[in-house]
């Protein structure tokens, strides 16, 4: 079973999923998505104006989301 969830039309990055796979995480851009899999709607989006999003991480908890970024800073959100 397969299917296609749209990400971004911007470079993709990185991505992650959730421990419990609802949600997929992507980096790309100045952006960090947050995406519902089942639907494919975009639950939230965190823009950062000074840098690129290289990567992404969810907390094992999954209460955090961190987001590295071009300029060496890693965002954490809660």
């Amino acid at each position: 079973h397969s299917r296609s969830v749209p990400v971004s039309r911007a470079e993709l990055s990185d991505f992650t999923f959730s421990r419990d796979s609802r949600l997929l995480v992507s980096a790309g851009g100045d952006s960090m998505r947050m995406i519902e899999v089942a639907t494919g709607k975009e639950i939230n989006r965190y823009t950062f104006k000074d840098s690129s999003v290289i990567s992404v991480d969810i907390s094992r908890d999954g209460n955090l989301i961190a987001a590295g970024c071009h300029d060496g800073c890693v965002h954490v959100i809660e």
